[in-house]
């Protein structure tokens, strides 16, 4: 295996490591944020604040908004495979 691809492979599992005590710690905020408010409100706000933080990243990291059509393809299978 080479160097970039045994450092993607450690970045990923780091990124697992990481991910796991910030879902684990949703589960508290959920509950006390329940206490204060009713379920559909809390649900609403909570993709509300989930699409502004990730629109913030596509900001710093200049994105556009509209990914780019790598291809186009019909909805049925192409007979040669080639789609």
């Amino acid at each position: 295996m080479g160097d970039a691809a045994q450092r993607s492979r450690r970045l990923a599992g780091l990124a697992l490591v990481a991910l796991a005590p910030i879902w684990g710690y949703n589960w508290v905020v959920m509950k006390v944020g329940l206490e204060y408010s009713q379920p559909f409100t809390f649900a609403a706000l909570r993709t509300v604040l989930g699409a502004a933080g990730l629109f913030v990243v596509l900001a710093i990291l200049r994105r556009p908004l509209r990914p780019r059509a790598r291809h186009r393809c019909s909805p049925t299978p192409c007979p040669s495979g080639s789609c």
